[in-house]
């Protein structure tokens, strides 16, 4: 068929097509296709090239039918501001850069910018945002989204040509055609019964809804008229983007908590919301309950107890089960949680520790509910052991002995496990689904982990060592009494020769930071609240000794608090001179800077007066990691990692750098950005930066660490943000070592990051002007907030006492007993 036969026939609007890429005859049919289903699912005349398509007659029939079924369609306006946002949920790689945008202003910003940054696209713009979609700009849209060759024609005399569309039909359309060019997308349909928008419960963010199963966003959808009603919504990345039908204005709400049963109404929470209804059924009895209640134009009109419910201790939480340590293991779908413990703060079962009590109920063996009835035993810990290598904790295989007897804990029965015996995990015969066993010590004895090495030698372990089989391999538990492990973290984190003073302090840290990591969900999926690793603290590297039990004992239970509450007791190894603001140093997510804790800001690290005026200007900076140890009166000043410094020529830099940016930029999208032509910076990934001509610091923290890095290449600009990125920078590849120079005059070859953030440029230029060489200066090793282990050693040498040191490095800390 010619085109001049095609413009004859269809003598009506023809899109502008921006893309030059041609395509073939067989791809357009499906486009045609694609319309043609289009026209007789809705009936609208809008007509596609090369075929006509009858009039689809039995709609409104179909309506009738499945209005009788699955209620009513709920139908409203498409606008500019929906298709934005359908767009970046569905067709973006780079989605959760733009969706987890901490931008305060107008909802759809974002989505735009996300269009015109990653495609280049600009037909929808955001003057129009608010405005309705027609059918021809649908036509339009399409084809700039399609590319050339996908022709819709639009008749110049169809009646419907400028009607709006509706947001289900758009959505029924837009997947239909991204499903006959080969770019399908998954929505999913749910069925929810809305219960509270930030209009009717204050303490939800803003466009988040809370459902019977959950939270979902709702960004440009109107649901307040909805909430206790039930609704088919479709949904993508946990967004609502339609509500397609409303199912039912009464609503079936299960696992609900009463909380408190009035004259005419009731508490309700359900999940982290708690709401009050008009009530004529629930009374006195039921508060404290958990049950079902039936909400009918959102008055409680029925209720019914969920009597099944046992009370166990949560071990593991994973995708695929919930691992009690009676119960076993049990499937879930969505589980409302709800604590009823004193001191609160466990909301979601993503937030739920290792440890914790609970009192749960079940339906069809899958949990429903949990109500957290008591924190984690204080007095034990459990520890994931890595297997050798740092964040991987599976083990190939373990191998196990004692000199005493221990027992043998596996599948409802207790065995002895005789002294001088070796257990295989391998050669054990699991049974079933049967994969936890557990070594109790009967007296105060060491188990010896033959698979394992620590510093060349097997390491002996107190308390008892739980075996969780996981596919082929096996995680590998140690729980034992919260002193033992204390004293196994003080000499891994403290050398003795430190002094008695210093252990005291290391005591105190370690167990409040073992306190808080208790309370996090960080390890639940293993079976544990911490690990033996510097991601959380050392542990068990080097064997304990008697002066490491006595400070545990001289400590025993001492905790580091802020305002009666356990704090985060950061540590690390050197300072440079100064600390630094813990919101300058990590990022929440996506966000950096954050907000810093009273108890974990700058501080200065010497005696006397201030030496520089100001840490977070470069002049000061470079005048400060310039002094020599002699020159500052330091408490980490007899520390070799006190000062440092590191010298590359210009093709080291880049063989150290370029392999790094390609990493960074691929991973860490959100914090290494890429300087584009509108100056803007965005991210992206990168093979090279090319040639380096510069480095510049544009960032420090009020403790002189830095901030943000801009890497100027002949390909690329790159900011690069936090210290543990900027580190990374310099890491130790195949090509290149990264060596590094301490105070001593000592050299430590193949670091694999800089050993603190806290350095100065020093660059040097060729007669041409060209970067030729740079000199690092700086000071201190580790993160920088918090303790400092070498200005404790420092500190004591002082005379200042354990508390005196600890309420320097954490200030406005109370000293207390667990």
């Amino acid at each position: 068929m010619s085109n001049s036969y095609r413009k004859k026939r269809y003598n009506g609007y023809r899109p502008h097509k921006p893309y030059k890429k041609k395509r073939s005859w067989s791809t357009l049919w499906l486009i045609v296709l694609l319309f043609g289903t289009w026209y007789m699912l809705f009936g609208k005349e809008i007509l596609v090239p090369l075929t006509e398509v009858a009039v689809g007659s039995n709609r409104e029939e179909k309506e009738k039918v499945q209005q009788q079924t699955e209620g009513k369609a709920y139908n409203v306006l498409c606008t500019q501001a929906n298709v934005a946002k359908i767009l970046v949920h569905t067709l973006s790689k780079n989605q959760s850069i733009y969706l987890n945008s901490e931008d305060q202003g107008i909802w759809y910003n974002k989505y735009y910018e996300a269009l015109e940054k990653e495609w280049g696209f600009t037909y929808l713009k955001k003057e129009n945002a608010s405005e309705g979609m027609t059918y021809l700009q649908i036509a339009e849209l399409f084809n700039e989204i399609l590319g050339e060759g996908y022709d819709v024609g639009v008749s110049a005399s169809d009646k419907n040509l400028n009607r709006m569309i509706n947001l289900n039909e758009f959505i029924t359309s837009y997947t239909k055609a991204l499903e006959h060019t080969g770019k399908g997308i998954l929505l999913q349909e749910k069925d929810l019964v809305l219960i509270a928008t930030p209009a009717t419960y204050e303490k939800l963010k803003a466009w988040q809804v809370m459902t019977d199963q959950g939270e979902y966003g709702f960004e440009g959808l109107i649901l307040d008229s909805l909430c206790g009603q039930t609704v088919r919504v479709l949904v993508k990345d946990n967004e609502i983007l339609a509500v397609t039908r409303i199912l039912s204005e009464e609503s079936i709400i299960k696992e609900c908590y009463i909380l408190k049963v009035n004259q005419k109404t009731a508490d309700i929470q359900i999940g982290d919301v708690k709401l009050t209804y008009p009530n004529e059924v629930l009374m006195n009895k039921d508060e404290g309950t958990i049950g079902t209640i039936t909400l009918k134009k959102n008055t409680i009109t029925g209720f019914e107890i969920q009597n099944q419910k046992a009370t166990d201790t949560l071990i593991r939480v994973t995708t695929d089960y919930i691992e009690l340590e009676k119960g076993g293991r049990f499937p879930y779908n969505y589980v409302m949680v709800y604590d009823r413990t004193v001191e609160g703060g466990f909301s979601s079962l993503g937030a739920l520790p290792c440890g914790v009590e609970v009192e749960y109920t079940m339906k069809d063996q899958a949990i429903t509910s949990m109500q957290v009835i008591k924190k984690p035993n204080s007095s034990q810990i459990r520890v994931l052991l890595n297997s050798g290598q740092e964040g991987n904790y599976l083990h190939e295989d373990i191998q196990l002995t004692s000199t005493q007897d221990y027992e043998l804990h596996y599948n409802g029965k207790t065995l002895t496990f005789p002294k001088n015996n070796k257990w295989n995990a391998k050669n054990f015969n699991w049974q079933g689904n049967e994969t936890r066993v557990q070594f109790i010590p009967t007296t105060d004895s060491h188990l010896q982990v033959l698979s394992m090495t620590r510093k060349e030698i097997n390491p002996h372990y107190k308390g008892a060592l739980e075996i969780i089989k996981e596919g082929d391999g096996f995680y590998l538990i140690n729980e034992l009494d919260m002193e033992d492990y204390v004293a196994g973290v003080i000499p891994s984190e403290m050398p003795a020769s430190y002094g008695e003073e210093a252990a005291k302090v290391q005591a105190i840290a370690a167990r409040t930071y073992a306190l808080s990591a208790q309370m996090g969900s960080k390890y639940v999926a293993y079976g544990a609240q911490i690990d033996d690793t510097v991601s959380s603290q050392v542990y068990m590297q080097v064997m304990p000794d008697a002066s490491a039990y006595e400070a545990a004992k001289a400590t025993k239970g001492q905790a580091l608090y802020f305002n009666d509450k356990i704090i985060s007791s950061k540590f690390f190894a050197t300072s440079c001179g100064y600390t630094a603001n813990f919101g300058e140093v990590w990022a929440n997510g996506e966000t950096f800077p954050t907000n810093t804790p009273v108890y974990l800001v700058s501080r200065q690290q010497y005696v006397g007066d201030k030496l520089i005026s100001d840490m977070s200007s470069e002049k000061e900076a470079y005048k400060f990691y310039t002094l020599k140890p002699s020159e500052v009166n330091a408490f980490d000043k007899d520390s070799p990692w006190f000062r440092w410094q590191v010298k590359l020529q210009k093709e080291e830099l880049e063989a150290l750098i370029n392999p790094a940016i390609n990493k960074l930029t691929k991973n860490y999208p959100s914090l290494v950005k890429i300087l584009n032509e509108n100056k803007e910076w965005v991210s992206g990934e990168l093979d090279t930066i090319g040639t380096i001509t510069d480095l510049q610091v544009k960032k420090r923290g009020q403790g002189g660490n830095m901030m943000e890095l801009v890497i100027v290449g002949e390909k690329a600009i790159v900011k690069v943000s936090t210290e543990y990125l900027i580190r990374s920078l310099f890491s130790t590849n195949e090509k290149q070592s990264l060596d590094v120079t301490r105070a001593d005059t000592t050299e430590v070859k193949g670091m694999a990051l800089l050993p603190s953030a806290f350095f100065s440029l020093d660059i040097a230029y060729d007669n041409n002007n060209n970067l030729s060489k740079l000199t690092l200066y700086g000071g201190g090793y580790g993160h920088g907030v918090g303790m400092s282990q070498d200005g404790v050693k420092g500190m004591a040498k002082k005379g200042y006492t354990y508390r005196e040191i600890l309420k320097h490095f954490y200030p406005q800390i109370e000293i207390k007993e667990m």
